[in-house]
């Protein structure tokens, strides 16, 4: 039976001889290490941005998540005015004087100190969006980044100069009409792009626009058998030579998988791919709150884990090795850890928010230094830090409650923050908050209250939708003081 510790990848080399040579190539690297608890300095903060546009929407110019470029050079946020904003990390970030320690109400009667450098419409409500993984603004070729909207294919957008729309990524139905995607994956090396529908996943070519695609059907589920004996047996006609561990070809060995439309994406980090695998894993959520774990050579998911969430799935998320899997469902508060090396569906961790009863899209990030800390939003303006190594039984240990915006009480407004992210290299976070208000005005009853309360409403409302990048305390860790790459920042498990 093959196993972990003699499996082989590239031809015959070992995993163990792999990470041994991953270890000596790092061996002279220092990474990020995040102090907590603390209370960060708030670097950029923008909110004008958007209060400026929200005569746009009945219901408030939210948020809906951020996103930093691969290289850290830029920052994509949308809201509900159907924008996409690029923002440009400024040159002197490292030098510039923090407006504040942690988040101060006032910010929002200040001027913007963090101008959006292009602004693109999406036409329509925005589903999706993701940065090509090989963007380098060192290349202006690279500089783009893939959205889904209502109605629309998917769209491959230039960020460099004045912007604009490269092109497009069709997607069509079993009638052969033009179906939007619910959500998108670019993979690790960039060539590819993975496209959530209903009950399918469609791998695009980069390079090839239009309509090519390959199709995962997502109904069935292919059953995994190992063979029997060390040497695994005859290679009978009946076997899949390209499977892993001896997986059988005939089409009869099928299970159901899952239904409903792929509401979320993920691939495995390159890290992963070059250290077990010589493709990448993709991890597929649905509303109907099941996962599946697909081989993008085969035709369908290898696995399928189900039974953790009872909301659609909102969120899902590798570790910096791949060999662990986050998801996050709405009305649902925990945000769940599965080892993806066991495909029983159980539960390895678990971690509460305050997110019970959202159906919003809240992000969780995991630490992309170390992969010690999983950051999430929440309600009542605060960031909450998970240890990912420390905790008792399942339960994940919270070591920190950042606030990093006003509200929190009914006199200041209820504010959510909805999207987190780490830098990539350097020692910040970015947030993203805002959600979904209902203006008085559509009420004739309270026509006359609402003008009353429509300037205290708008200074309410201007700190709440708004971004922020703040600068975290850190300190710099030696490769040679993280341990070995299975202890780093990975969960621990008592198996």
């Amino acid at each position: 039976m093959t196993t972990l510790e003699n499996a082989s990848i590239d031809g015959g080399q070992s995993i163990d001889t792999k990470l041994q040579e991953t270890n000596k190539l790092y061996q002279n690297t220092s990474y990020v290490s995040f102090d907590f608890p603390q209370i960060p300095q708030t670097l950029y903060h923008v909110s004008k941005e958007y209060s400026d546009n929200d005569k746009k929407c009945d219901n408030g110019n939210f948020l809906n998540g951020v996103k930093w470029s691969p290289d850290g050079c830029c920052i994509l946020s949308s809201s509900d005015d159907n924008y996409f904003r690029i923002f440009d990390l400024p040159q002197t970030s490292r030098e510039d004087s923090p407006l504040c320690d942690g988040f101060d109400p006032n910010l929002a009667l200040r001027d913007d100190n963090l101008c959006p450098g292009l602004r693109l419409h999406s036409g329509e409500t925005v589903y999706d969006y993701c940065w090509y993984t090989g963007m380098t603004a060192a290349d202006p070729l690279t500089c783009c980044f893939f959205s889904t909207s209502r109605g629309h294919p998917i769209h491959l957008w230039d960020v460099c100069g004045s912007g604009g729309l490269r092109c497009s990524y069709r997607g069509y139905d079993a009638a052969d009409e033009l179906c939007a995607a619910r959500s998108l994956a670019s993979s690790p090396d960039g060539r590819t792009l993975a496209a959530g529908y209903d009950r399918a996943v469609l791998l695009f070519d980069v390079n090839r626009p239009g309509r090519d695609s390959r199709r995962i059907d997502l109904k069935r589920t292919r059953l995994i058998k190992r063979r029997r004996g060390a040497g695994g047996g005859g290679g009978g006609a009946n076997r899949n030579s390209n499977a892993c561990n001896g997986v059988v070809g005939s089409s009869d060995n099928y299970t159901p998988g899952i239904t409903g439309i792929v509401s979320c994406l993920s691939y495995t980090s390159s890290l992963a791919q070059s250290s077990y695998s010589s493709s990448p894993l993709i991890a597929a959520g649905g509303f109907c709150s099941s996962i599946a774990l697909i081989d993008p050579r085969e035709a369908a998911p290898t696995a399928v884990l189900s039974g953790g969430h009872t909301g659609g799935l909102t969120q899902l998320a590798f570790s910096v090795d791949g060999t662990f899997l986050f998801s996050a469902a709405r009305q649902d508060p925990r945000i769940l850890c599965y080892d993806v090396r066991r495909l029983d569906g159980s539960v390895l961790l678990e971690m509460e928010r305050d997110t019970k009863g959202m159906n919003q899209r809240i992000q969780f990030h995991v630490d992309p230094h170390l992969g010690r800390y999983l950051v999430s939003g929440g309600r009542g303006g605060r960031v909450r830090v998970f240890d990912l190594r420390e905790g008792e039984g399942t339960a994940v240990k919270v070591i920190d409650d950042i606030r990093v915006r006003g509200g929190g009480g009914a006199e200041d407004g209820e504010a959510v923050v909805n999207g987190v992210a780490f830098h990539p290299s350097m020692e910040l976070l970015a947030t993203a908050s805002g959600e979904r208000k209902y203006s008085l005005q559509k009420h004739r009853k309270l026509r006359r209250e609402y003008q009353e309360l429509k300037e205290v409403e708008d200074k309410k409302m201007r700190h709440l939708n708004s971004l922020a990048i703040f600068k975290m305390k850190y300190h710099l860790q030696r490769y040679e003081e993280v341990g070995e790459s299975a202890e780093c920042g990975q969960p621990e498990t008592n198996a």
